[in-house]
């Protein structure tokens, strides 16, 4: 076992008597294959199996509790960095979102689907490869990265697109002081950019909820699944209804504003058009839709397959040459 390990290999050892306890220690993954010797003390796995079949059941579990960690990891990474330049966008044009878009961004967007990517359960079948066991691996920082620069550029074409429109009346920050938080949420700006980075929170917790080899798919998440129905669907409500409870609740423009500051009788914000919002349905379908091709066919596709292969060939070649 000291052998194989000092190669730099991962070892597994199994084994059923007390003679066993030493390799089992040493090991990397040490099984005991029986619950009524010494072997259990030392082997953090133990079958009542007299054989080495359940190897498979914990490798499975293994490197889908691997692949379920770093999906975790991924959308805490990716939601800073999505989060950032959201902040920027709001900073930029001095505005900001309501107090009940940050609880739904914040409580059911991260701490809820968190909770529910983690729910993940591994794949029925062992696969031929094995997940990244790297935080910088290409796959990782490709995932995460690839993932922010489609979004941002997705919520940057958005923003254009509403400033474009020949109805959009930019947001008077001169007029009101950064302090008073609560008179920067209604304007087109504000309603734009807390619709797409929602849309973008959520879905990516669905992306990397994806299974691949290493776990179920995520419609086989019962948890994820209710999230990801209930979030989008909402949000995809809210982008097409009409003006209601709900809606100003949120603060969107759906109808003019003419009654808190800064708006005005004399300068009324009006609303912003459905046929606008149909607009950004579609940037947000085009966004959803291009962060998954991202993940499915580039990061986990046959680009990621072929650097992978190369990579190992090279490390293979090297190591043996050592």
């Amino acid at each position: 076992v000291e052998g194989l390990m000092a190669q730099g290999l991962i070892t597994s050892m199994s084994g059923d008597g007390g003679n066993d306890s030493g390799a089992l220690r040493t090991a990397h993954v040490g099984m005991a294959l029986s619950s009524a010797t010494s072997a259990t003390v030392v082997a953090p796995f133990t079958t009542n199996q007299p054989s080495v079949a359940p190897l498979v059941g914990l490798l499975r579990e293994g490197r889908g509790a691997l692949a379920t960690s770093f999906a975790g990891y991924k959308y805490c990474v990716h939601y800073g960095l999505l989060n950032s330049t959201f902040k920027f966008i709001v900073v930029y044009f001095g505005v900001c979102e309501s107090m009940s878009a940050s609880y739904l961004q914040d409580l059911v967007g991260f701490l809820s689907f968190s909770w529910a990517l983690s729910l993940s359960r591994p794949a029925k079948i062992l696969g031929n490869d094995r997940p990244t066991s790297s935080l910088f691996s290409l796959m990782t920082v490709s995932s995460v990265v690839g993932m922010w620069v489609i979004n941002t550029t997705f919520m940057l074409l958005a923003m254009h697109l509403t400033m474009s429109h020949e109805e959009y009346v930019p947001f008077p920050i001169r007029e009101v002081r950064l302090t008073h938080w609560w008179k920067r949420s209604r304007n087109w700006e504000a309603t734009t950019a807390f619709l797409m980075y929602t849309f973008q929170q959520f879905w990516s917790a669905v992306v990397f909820s994806f299974g691949r080899m290493f776990r179920e798919s995520w419609y086989d998440n019962i948890s994820m699944l209710v999230m990801a129905s209930g979030g989008l669907g909402f949000m995809f409500y809210l982008i097409v209804a009409e003006p209601s409870a709900i809606t100003r609740a949120f603060h969107l423009v759906y109808e003019p504003v003419d009654n808190y500051e800064p708006w005005s009788p004399e300068h009324t914000l009006p609303a912003m058009p459905r046929s606008h919002r149909r607009r950004l349905l579609a940037i947000v379908v085009a966004n959803l839709v291009a962060v998954a091709v991202w993940e499915q066919a580039i990061v986990f596709g046959a680009v990621s397959r072929y650097l992978r292969e190369r990579w190992r060939a090279l490390s293979k070649h090297v190591t043996l040459r050592l």
